[in-house]
């Protein structure tokens, strides 16, 4: 599978999406927090946003 073609799989997939744009929001309203913060943080959601991409892929 290309990543142009994982990328349109991975965006018409609603439930996907809305978990990952509440990952982003959360981030947002935490680096406004907590700016000195930022990187660990960033890279946990990063890394869970991954995860979830990994394993939701796994299960085609």
């Amino acid at each position: 599978m290309s990543e142009k073609s994982q990328l349109n799989f991975w965006s018409q997939r609603p439930e996907v999406t809305l978990q990952l744009n509440i990952g982003t929001i959360v981030m947002g309203v935490f680096l406004k927090n907590h700016k000195s913060e930022q990187l660990p943080f960033f890279h946990l959601i990063f890394k869970q946003k991954e995860t979830i991409k990994w394993a939701f892929l796994q299960h085609q």
